[in-house]
C-alpha cells in the first residue's frame, strides 16, 4: 500500500477515532449521506467518532460520554 497526500487531491476532514486518524474525502461523506454509497465504507469507529463530534457540536453533550 501506498500513503498519498490526499490534500493534494480532492477536500477532506480529519477525524480522531479509537482505531486511528482517518483522513475522509468531503464526496465520499457526501456519497453516504445521499444513499449512493452504503455506510459500511466506513468503519464503526469512525462513525461512533462521527456522531459524537456532531453532538459536540450541537451541544447535546460535552466531550466523553
Amino acid at each position: 500500500m501506498s500513503v498519498i497526500k490526499i490534500e493534494d487531491h480532492q477536500p477532506h476532514i480529519v477525524i480522531e477515532a479509537s482505531d486511528g486518524v482517518h483522513v475522509v474525502p468531503i464526496p465520499l461523506v457526501r456519497d453516504v449521506i445521499n444513499g449512493s454509497k452504503q455506510s459500511e465504507v466506513l468503519t464503526e469507529p469512525l462513525v461512533q467518532a462521527i456522531l459524537k463530534d456532531w453532538l459536540v457540536s450541537v451541544g447535546e453533550i460535552k466531550g466523553d460520554l
